[in-house]
Formats: structure tokens, C-alpha cells, sequence
């Protein structure tokens, strides 16, 4: 069976819906795996992945988690320029490398992303 560059997806998740004041070891961001993935549950938290940042259902950033999604979302909700910008978040967990598809995808998004904020 082939690998695939994405293994869970959540969409749309509020940002308040998440308990963002634990330790790392502890975070959770639970979804539910694609059909095929062994068990019920997913926990993105400790996953890398492509993650896109709403406010008000518009996309105002798209990045890129190496280490892990939580780390990335995090810093976002309370360390850099991005703090209080947003609502909501998608975020895809993939494989472990980044695939071909995975970075174009990323770049597709990116481009989007751009041109709806110059459209606000």
C-alpha cells in the first residue's frame, strides 16, 4: 500500500476550543485518522504538517510545522505578530518527509492566501 503525504486533516478548528496553557508533552489537538490509519483518534499536536490560520473564516497565514504542529500553532497564539490575529485554524499532518505534492500544495496555498489579502 503507497504512502500517502497526508495522513489527517482538520479543518476549520476554533483556536478558543483548544487548551493552549500545557506543556508540550501534554498537548492535544484531536481529530479523527483517514479510513485506513490504525485507530479512532489522531493527535495532531505532535505531528508536522501544513497549517493555514483563519480570522473571521479568511486565511491570513499559511506555514509550514517541521517539528511539530502544536509548537508551530502555539508560538502563533502568543509569541510573534500573529497573536490575536486569528480564530480558527486547518492544519494536515503528513508523512514524515515532506513530499513533492505536500510543497506544492503549500505553495499553491501560499499564493491564495496572498492574493485574498490583497483583496481585504
Amino acid at each position: 500500500m503507497p504512502t500517502a503525504p497526508i495522513l489527517t486533516l482538520g479543518a476549520r478548528w476554533k483556536a478558543e476550543d483548544v487548551y493552549w496553557y500545557t506543556s508540550h508533552a501534554n498537548a492535544k489537538l484531536l481529530g479523527v485518522n483517514r479510513a485506513g490509519v490504525t485507530g479512532p483518534v489522531a493527535n495532531f499536536a505532535h505531528q508536522s504538517g501544513i497549517y493555514v490560520l483563519y480570522a473571521n473564516f479568511v486565511p491570513v497565514y499559511v506555514g509550514q510545522a517541521n517539528k511539530t504542529l502544536w509548537a508551530r500553532l502555539h508560538q502563533h497564539m502568543s509569541h510573534d505578530d500573529l497573536a490575536e490575529r486569528w480564530d480558527r485554524f486547518t492544519a494536515s499532518a503528513r508523512s514524515l518527509a515532506a513530499t513533492p505534492s505536500a510543497i506544492a500544495l503549500l505553495a499553491r496555498v501560499r499564493k491564495a492566501t496572498n492574493a485574498a489579502r490583497r483583496d481585504v
